[in-house]
């Protein structure tokens, strides 16, 4: 068997070299492993003022519906927007045999109904009870007969009409089900589950596109059609933000007079929207304000509407903007009590309401459910705004967090010293970063909450130092860390890795958030000229990665600098994130099963006795699955030692300093025996194919380890392979089938 290396004394090219060597290994695995790249990027964030200019030109005269859409309730006109890009990205790899301008003009107009839903439903931040989805039902089909007044495409009406029919017909029924329902009907529903999945909504966050994808899968054969959810998973690992962002730039050149053929009823839409910066050149220091004050800041309407949601305010109450914007306000949406945390402050009594009926500025202390589910103390000032002739106008409310308890970065901050920075850049130098990097990893797994890992590397930095000079390319480097820190949040790390390469630790954010925020420096650094380089722009390749279970900071790292190589492989100057982050799942012990123990003994006898037996779940079909293994093994600097069939052995070192490993133990080195099997389930409406997969775990030569250790670090190596695998043990499966998908879809919003 070869020699096992140790990540601490290696270089992180070398083991890469050797990673990737390995991984070559599982190719063969029943000629399932293909040679896709993963590419779990975040959804695509689109503003008004770019939807207004690519839907003019897909929609011609009818953009008013669209606008009307936008001037009810922006985020729902943002949603049908990404849908449409979707339904377009994905009919160009599957040219089914119908047009597809109409598949994209009814993926832009399928919520035209929801321009006559109540606001209170619209913004309600919690689930739909059944009379408001009656309600939300009941308008959808008055918008479909808008359309039927005035489309000329019968294939529009039809593939908005029963886009909400599910595949087997058990639910929102109609006259048709199947292979009968318009494959247009059927792409359109999928792709309008997968936006509501991988967006943040105030009631739950976001998914990452591997989890969305997973549960799509999950409900293949009842909602949605098996087939078309492996054609759409492909359409999705290769590229999904670039995708968006090429099919953006061709709806751009379209010919809004083509579009107009479809329409026998004439609007007049200006798509004129100035840059903030142009219409008002104050708007980008309000930015950065607001963005860099630890008070979270709110502005809501007289109809308590929330405008404005500050990153303070993502920070103290965990929500995120994208989630409450044009929501209304409610002493429910931030779960806000008395001060004790023993009252509820219900809707009724909420004191922005009182604060505006009055007209006076008010203040109190209350507590509020924070990031981490615990209750946090802020003072709250709420000043109503009032206009000229006297009316009201809405409110400003500022939550000060008045908990005792610190952020790490402000830990970090107050204790600096010049042996913990870079003399050049002035941010966090590598040791910095690796003791705080080990403290945010222990500290979010603990409390169950996201941090993400930004790693960045400058394109092509040994041409500045050879074409400018190396005092340029040292101001090169002053200039990406200052920008870095310019994103830098309260509770983050910024910190130079080594020669041109940055990283920027992210606390409380999830994949969405921090592939967000990588894309938005990304932009930003291609826009910057710089003196010292002839007035050129410097470009950067970004990998992101967010904690997940079984992760140590040595597995997060390798994750992030996995997805930083492929950004740079694919062309540079993008952004490419991995791991499907976070998921709620509880590890239980699993009985020892008396036939994997035999298939365990008979696989090898170098192991010790299994410290641990496990039949795990996930939901999306084996070659899927066995993709996602490919980055387990490379994480993990781990070894294929056998493949036969559809059974593995891997060895994993446990060589990492940071794997649970005190300072005086040898590196526990694991046998890993996984059986891959393809199994239907049970509900005979679904024919899904999904992945089970058997695992044991045993130390190699480890007789003289104490058994709890065994088994603490036996059950870091099963979650990882759980987050990996995107995978829960069967028992928590049970029972459990769609509950995520249909969380984010069924109040129709």
């Amino acid at each position: 068997m070869n020699s096992i290396v140790n990540a601490s004394e290696t270089p992180l090219s070398q083991t890469r070299e050797n990673a990737d060597s390995a991984v070559d290994k599982v190719s063969s695995l029943a000629e399932l492993v293909n040679e896709l790249q993963a590419s779990d990027n975040a959804v695509f964030e689109l503003n008004d003022a770019v939807a207004s200019e690519i839907v003019n030109a897909k929609l011609g005269i009818a953009s008013g519906l669209f606008e009307s859409i936008r001037m009810k309730h922006s985020p729902t006109a943002l949603h049908c927007l990404r849908v449409a890009l979707g339904c377009s990205i994905w009919f160009d790899q599957l040219k089914p045999n119908f047009q597809k301008n109409d598949l994209e003009i009814a993926a832009l107009l399928h919520d035209l109904g929801k321009i006559g839903v109540p606001d209170e439903i619209l913004t309600k931040p919690t689930f739909l009870n059944v009379d408001e989805k009656q309600i939300v039902d009941f308008k959808r089909n008055r918008g479909l007969e808008v359309l039927r007044t005035f489309c000329a495409s019968k294939d529009v009406i039809d593939f908005v009409h029963y886009s909400s029919t599910w595949y087997d017909g058990s639910r929102n029924k109609t006259d048709l089900a199947g292979e009968n329902l318009p494959v247009g009907a059927r792409m359109l529903s999928i792709v309008d589950a997968f936006d509501s999945m991988t967006c943040d909504q105030v009631y739950r966050k976001a998914m990452s596109l591997d989890r969305a994808v997973a549960e799509l899968f999950d409900n293949a054969g009842t909602q949605f059609d098996r087939e078309l959810i492996g054609s759409f998973a492909e359409v999705v690992a290769s590229g999904w933000f670039d995708l968006q962002l090429k099919c953006c730039s061709q709806w751009s050149d379209a010919d809004a007079g083509e579009a107009s053929a479809l329409w026998s009823i004439a609007s007049n839409l200006s798509n004129s929207h100035p840059h903030p910066e142009q219409s008002d050149p104050v708007g980008l220091f309000k930015e950065t304000l607001f963005g860099q004050m630890l008070d979270a800041v709110i502005f809501v309407d007289r109809q308590s509407k929330i405008l404005f949601w500050n990153p303070a305010a993502e920070r103290i109450t965990g929500l995120s903007a994208a989630s409450v914007m044009h929501r209304r306000f409610c002493p429910t949406i931030v779960d806000l009590q008395d001060e004790t945390s023993t009252l509820e402050i219900p809707d009724s009594e909420c004191p922005v309401q009182k604060t505006m009926g009055i007209s006076q500025t008010s203040f109190a202390r209350f507590s509020v459910r924070g990031r981490t589910e615990n209750r946090q103390i802020v003072d709250v000032q709420i000043s109503p705004v009032i206009g000229h002739s006297g009316e009201s106008l809405g409110a400003t409310i500022v939550f000060h967090d008045s908990s005792n308890t610190c952020s790490l970065e402000e830990r970090v901050e107050t204790l600096y010293s010049r042996a913990s920075q870079d003399n050049l850049t002035k941010v966090a130098n590598r040791a910095e970063f690796d003791r705080v990097h080990a403290e945010f990893v222990e500290q979010h797994l603990r409390e169950k909450t996201p941090c993400s890992l930004i790693i960045c590397d400058i394109d092509f930095f040994k041409k500045i130092n050879d074409d400018f000079g190396h005092q340029a390319g040292d101001e090169a480097l002053i200039v990406f860390a200052a920008l870095l820190k310019r994103f830098h949040r309260v509770g983050d790390l910024v910190a130079r890795y080594g020669g041109e390469e940055f990283v920027l630790l992210c606390a409380g954010c999830d994949n969405k958030t921090g592939t967000e925020r990588a894309e938005e420096i990304r932009h930003v650094l291609q826009s910057t000229p710089i003196e010292v380089l002839g007035n050129k722009c410097l470009t950067a390749s970004f990998g992101v990665t967010e904690v997940q279970k079984g992760d140590t900071p040595e597995l997060m790292l390798r994750r992030a600098d996995r997805a930083l190589m492929m950004a740079k492989e694919n062309g540079r100057n993008r952004v490419l994130q991995l791991g499907a982050g976070m998921v709620a799942t509880q590890a239980e012990e699993v009985k020892k099963s008396s036939s994997i123990f035999d298939w365990f003994k008979k696989k090898t006898s170098e192991p010790e006795e299994p410290v641990k037996t496990a039949t795990l779940v996930s939901q999306v079909p084996m070659e899927l699955a066995i993709q996602k293994l490919r980055g387990f093994v490379t994480d993990q600097d781990a070894q294929i030692v056998e493949v036969e069939g559809n059974d593995i052995s891997i060895k994993v070192s446990g060589a990492h300093p940071d794997f649970g490993n005190r300072a005086n133990d040898r590196p526990i080195p694991f046998s890993v025996l996984l059986k891959f099997e393809s199994f239907n389930e049970d509900d005979p409406r679904k024919r899904s194919t999904k992945t089970r997969v058997h695992a044991v775990l045993a130390p190699i030569r480890g007789r003289d380890r104490r058994k709890a250790d065994l088994s603490e670090r036996a059950n870091l190596v099963l979650n990882s392979l759980k987050s990996y695998l995107m995978a829960a043990e069967e028992d928590e499966n049970r029972g459990k089938s769609g509950q995520l998908l249909r969380a984010a879809t069924e109040s129709g919003r």
